[in-house]
């Protein structure tokens, strides 16, 4: 009697699903503001990359899959810029989502926000997809219907999705000289990212009023009762 494999075949084998780890709140917003606040300094881009995995405890390529998904994308679509030579794959990449995360930052109409990062969501989801997917889904489209068995989301996008639910915090921080400008506003009247800034801009602001009415204040001060 022959066996079920000798009969119908070798079985398939499938291979385990990618498992993206989940993050939590405070994760999500520790990872959206280092790299919203990521300097263009390329040491800079491998402490953030050493840093994250050390805090996520993940591997790079586990916390951003989308990396070479986006190389890809970028070789054979002329809507993308394409990896300068001897730039690592990485650089490129970060360089591309932090840009759209700034512009999302400073844009000060929350409805384009919320369309910025469902733009972007939507690229990062789509990096995922069959090359020609990929391509072609570089902005946001509409489909009828809900996606067939779709994938967990990356890490990348689960910020996103955090992200788009916090809009209304997003702050860019007054302070001139601020390392870390981007954050996110724990009160809605916050305007400073920190104490220490929030001194040096109340001593700006003090400079400022004094040289624009400081003479007129001081020659209030010395007529004669």
């Amino acid at each position: 009697m022959e066996s079920p494999q000798s009969s119908k075949g070798p079985l398939k084998v499938f291979e385990p699903r990618y498992q993206p780890k989940r993050l939590r709140p405070d994760q999500n917003a520790i990872l959206l503001t280092e790299f919203v606040n990521l300097s263009e300094d390329p040491l800079a881009t491998v402490r953030f990359k050493q840093e994250l995995a050390r805090k996520f405890e993940i591997g790079f390529a586990e916390l951003f899959p989308e990396v070479e998904l986006h190389e890809e994308a970028c070789e054979v679509s002329n809507g993308l810029p394409v990896n300068p030579p001897g730039q690592p794959v990485y650089q490129d990449f970060f360089d591309f989502i932090r840009t759209r995360l700034r512009r999302i930052w400073e844009d000060p109409n929350p409805r384009r926000r919320e369309l910025l990062i469902l733009g972007l969501r939507d690229y990062v989801n789509a990096l995922r997809k069959p090359l020609p997917q990929r391509v072609h889904r570089l902005v946001l489209v509409a489909y009828w219907g809900e996606p067939q068995d779709p994938e967990e989301p990356t890490p990348l996008e689960q910020a996103l999705i955090y992200l788009l639910k916090s809009v209304a915090k997003l702050r860019c921080c007054p302070n001139s000289e601020c390392p870390a400008k981007y954050f996110f506003a724990s009160r809605q009247n916050r305007r400073y990212c920190s104490e220490k800034c929030a001194q040096i801009g109340e001593r700006e602001q003090k400079r400022d009023w004094w040289s624009i009415h400081g003479k007129d204040w001081r020659n209030r001060r010395e007529v004669p009762r």
